[in-house]
């Protein structure tokens, strides 16, 4: 079941592609409005995430845009940027498609609904990750501020006021207070995607 997005909320999906590989990964988070979407928002959001992350991401990434959903769900407007795409600016090998850097989306809510997750790629590669797995101290560092950054400069989007956690019923969406980088690389149990 998807989340549902209420009226005064969208859905930001951001994504980007790996060399050799055309199909996009996408990204998502929840954001509370307080204005109505817009492609020029969409380039905002996409620029706030695509410059905090660049020095941080391989040649081998490109971040390509983001697609702004608004609510409702089933009748809400869709938007997405029209910025040119951004590339990583590290010159190391990235991971396999299959391996990713595990972000929380940390809430004050306790228990399973008030915990998200992201899974981002591009910010791994040959020189921050060891054969167990694990990020460098100093690159999950420099990745921490960096969603730092991001949650705020979403923030100082016109007409945002912040990520959310959007959840599958008719609850409303619980405010994201901040993300955080796993020193543990996540991984998808099956063989690479085609």
């Amino acid at each position: 079941m998807g989340v549902n997005i209420p009226t005064g909320f969208a859905q930001l999906g951001c994504f980007g592609t790996v060399a050799g590989d055309a199909e996009p990964v996408y990204i998502t988070v929840g954001l509370d409005l307080d204005g109505p979407a817009s492609v020029g928002m969409a380039n905002d959001l996409f620029d706030a995430w695509a410059a905090s992350l660049d020095s941080l991401s391989t040649t081998n990434w490109t971040f390509e845009g983001v697609i702004l959903k608004e609510g409702p769900s089933s009748t809400g407007a869709t938007f997405e940027s029209d910025a040119a795409p951004v590339g990583g600016l590290v010159s190391q090998t990235g991971a396999p498609i299959n391996t990713a850097v595990l972000v929380r989306k940390q809430t004050s809510v306790g228990g399973r609904k008030g915990r998200g997750r992201m899974y981002t790629c591009g910010q791994a590669y040959e020189g921050v990750i060891g054969m167990s797995g694990e990020i460098d101290l100093s690159h999950q560092e420099d990745l921490e501020e960096a969603w730092f950054s991001i949650l705020g400069l979403w923030q100082a989007v016109t007409g945002v006021v912040g990520p959310v956690l959007l959840h599958n019923d008719s609850t409303t969406p619980t405010p994201i207070t901040s993300f955080n980088v796993q020193k543990r690389m996540a991984t998808q149990r099956r063989r690479l995607r085609p």
